[in-house]
């Protein structure tokens, strides 16, 4: 069973990636008041990246580190380990906080979506999920 993680950042990605990261960020424009909605952000020009990249550096390595123990928690039960990529995810740009977006499941795939759908399937992403929020809290000293 595939499971992606995709983390938002706005450093780094390679040639591919950040061709992703556009087409991802193009949905925004069939947004209803997109431009208010993502102060002004425009994923086709270039330098808007640049600026979510500032606002979005503070909290790489705690992204990072956090998308990681969900990754974790998805291996551990059994799922494939699809690594973590950092993407230029307008949606997440803006968050102050550590920040990611995770794939639990691809509906393309009958099997994964059908587990998905499932109340044991939801029941293990939920718990997934939670776990790595417990091992993030005690990673980090937030009791």
């Amino acid at each position: 069973m595939e499971r992606k993680l995709l983390f938002a950042v706005l450093t780094g990605c390679k040639k591919g990636e950040s061709e992703v990261a556009v087409r991802e960020n193009a949905d925004i424009l069939f947004e209803e008041n997109y431009q208010e909605n993502y102060g002004g952000f425009d994923p086709n020009d270039p330098s808007t990246y640049i600026i979510f990249s500032l606002m979005k550096r503070t909290y790489r390595d705690k992204s990072i580190r956090f998308a990681t123990y969900i990754q974790n928690e998805y291996v551990k039960k059994g799922r494939s380990n699809r690594g973590v990529q950092e993407l230029s995810l307008a949606v997440l740009a803006s968050a102050a906080m550590p920040a990611v977006l995770t794939e639990i499941g691809f509906i393309s795939n009958p099997d994964e979506e059908k587990f998905m759908l499932s109340e044991n399937g939801q029941a293990e992403i939920v718990g997934n999920l939670v776990d790595a929020i417990k091992h993030y809290k005690t990673s980090t000293g937030l009791q």
